[in-house]
């Protein structure tokens, strides 16, 4: 019931899965291949009804990539956590030194609802001699998946010959090449992440 000098209103909050942070990306503490540890981290989710601090992640591996099937992940991978409140980071322990596996963290609201951050691979590797990256000192090297195609790239930063840089290598399937479709300004005794 009303007053005469205010109008009643009535609305609906849709109750959807959370949103992944960070578009969803994993970070690693190690990409070595023969690590028996690491530590994943990735930035909390948001929801649309659940508080950001009442919201669940589980973490999952496998040896097998099941894209973002969140039932699959759940059905056929291996749980190493149990559903933990609040948190941002997680350590794997007594992993198999020669096993390549991928990771995935997934998020659960209060309602049941389930999100999944992009699956991280971990993997053995070969030097790739053939590659050719701009020589720098005073640098920096992250890598990610900017181009969302399921492999790493690079992202470099330093002191080159010609200067200050900042440059994007992009993995192709077996090499890189440098992606000159954007530019960014060249750093130096700096970090990138």
């Amino acid at each position: 019931a009303g007053s005469s000098f205010s109008d009643e209103y009535s609305f609906t909050v849709t109750d959807v899965a959370p949103i992944p942070g960070n578009m969803g990306l994993l970070s690693a503490s190690t990409y070595y291949h023969l690590a028996s540890e690491v530590t994943l981290s990735w930035t909390v989710a948001s929801d649309a009804v659940s508080l950001t601090n009442q919201l669940e992640y589980r973490i999952y591996n496998s040896t097998v990539f099941y894209g973002n099937n969140i039932k699959a992940w759940e059905s056929f991978s291996t749980a190493k956590s149990d559903w933990m409140i609040n948190t941002n980071a997680y350590t794997l322990s007594n992993l198999h030194e020669t096993t390549d596996y991928y990771f995935v963290v997934i998020v659960r609201d209060e309602s049941g609802n389930k999100a999944i951050y992009e699956p991280l691979y971990m993997s053995g590797y070969t030097e790739m001699a053939d590659i050719s990256l701009t020589g720098v000192s005073q640098g920096s090297v992250a890598f990610g998946d900017y181009d969302n195609d399921g492999d790493l790239d690079i992202l470099l930063t330093g002191s080159s010959s010609s200067g200050r840089i900042a440059k994007v290598y992009r993995n192709t399937g077996g090499s890189f090449s440098e992606d000159t479709g954007f530019s960014l300004t060249g750093v130096s005794s700096s970090s990138v992440a």
